[in-house]
């Protein structure tokens, strides 16, 4: 397998963030202390993290209030202030 790139976002103003979790507020899906979003992702960027072989991306079928279904495809994201790269 083919080494992956590093994946930067460099500007995330404007994007759509998800199941937002910055306080790292324990619940069903999270521990206490743990803090992480999810950031919503392009068709095509979508394609070029699978390409690349990230495993961790995700994409699930929703409903809107009309009945229509749509896509939404998401890439999880931990925060550690405790690591060697630290967010900026």
């Amino acid at each position: 397998m083919a080494k992956r790139e590093l994946v930067r976002f460099e500007d995330i103003d404007g994007r759509d963030l998800m199941y937002k979790n910055f306080e790292g507020r324990a619940g069903t899906y999270n521990n206490e202390g743990d803090r992480n979003f999810c950031l919503r992702l392009t068709e095509e960027e979508f394609n070029d993290l699978r390409d690349q072989g990230y495993t961790s991306i995700k994409e699930k079928t929703r409903t809107d209030s009309d009945g229509e279904e749509y896509i939404v495809r998401y890439i999880p994201v931990k925060i550690n202030f405790n690591s060697k790269r630290p967010p900026q």
